[in-house]
């Protein structure tokens, strides 16, 4: 089985290493925004956002749910350190998709981490 080029078992070990970093992954201890998000699916995702002159400096995430969404959270945290807050406020599901070559079928994992992202953002303290 393939998924846009690439071998099925590339994409799951993909997908098992950035799991496995999400569970290695703690709270900021200084943070400007933070949320947590629980989809329908019972997933539950923590993120804490660091900020410095409007770009997004640090973040990071705990993950309660599945590999997909641990996956898509550790990507969405990676795709967008470094960002102005302007752009990550434009950030979507379709990017962590492509970035991480999951199947459409994955698309509500990617979702919510873009939904924890977002709602962390619209948490920021004035000073950020």
């Amino acid at each position: 089985m393939e998924s846009h080029g690439h071998d099925a078992d590339s994409v799951t070990s993909t997908l098992i290493k950035l799991a496995e970093e999400c569970d290695m992954m703690k709270s900021l201890d200084e943070f400007d925004g933070y949320a947590r998000v629980q989809g329908v699916c019972g997933d539950v995702l923590d993120v804490w956002i660091k900020t410095r002159n409007g770009t997004i400096e640090d973040a990071s995430c705990r993950v309660q749910g599945c590999i997909p969404s641990k996956a898509c959270m550790v990507s969405a945290i990676r795709l967008v350190k470094g960002k102005k807050i302007r752009e990550v406020e434009e950030f979507s599901a379709r990017e962590i998709l492509l970035h991480l070559d999951l199947p459409e079928e994955a698309e509500h994992c990617a979702v919510l981490a873009v939904d924890a992202l977002r709602a962390a953002l619209k948490s920021l303290t004035k000073e950020a």
